[in-house]
């Protein structure tokens, strides 16, 4: 269930304000609830979010989901060392024709 939660996320980071994003966040939620770490990182994302953009660093948003992503790939024991932190958040879509 774990790893089923963890695709959704990373399938539907590109977009926060949407069902998909919204669906995953509130599975991990439950989901990995027995992790401190990740549940403390989601309040962490959560109070940013929050926080209007002007008060917050630019990148603050994106930081907290990349540590988020990186403590639940540890959770479910996915290795990411060699992966860059900007390819947590680099996505692929085609233009419609």
């Amino acid at each position: 269930m774990k790893t089923e939660t963890a695709r959704k996320l990373f399938a539907n980071r590109h977009d926060m304000h949407g069902p998909g994003f919204h669906e995953a966040m509130n599975e991990i939620m439950i989901v990995f609830s027995g992790n401190q770490k990740v549940i403390n990182l989601i309040e962490d994302l959560f109070k940013t979010i929050e926080t209007p953009r002007q008060a917050r660093p630019d990148k603050a948003a994106d930081e907290a989901l990349i540590k988020l992503m990186k403590a639940i790939c540890k959770d479910i024991g996915i290795e990411y060392k060699t992966l860059p932190d900007s390819y947590y958040l680099n996505f692929f879509s085609m233009p419609r024709q």
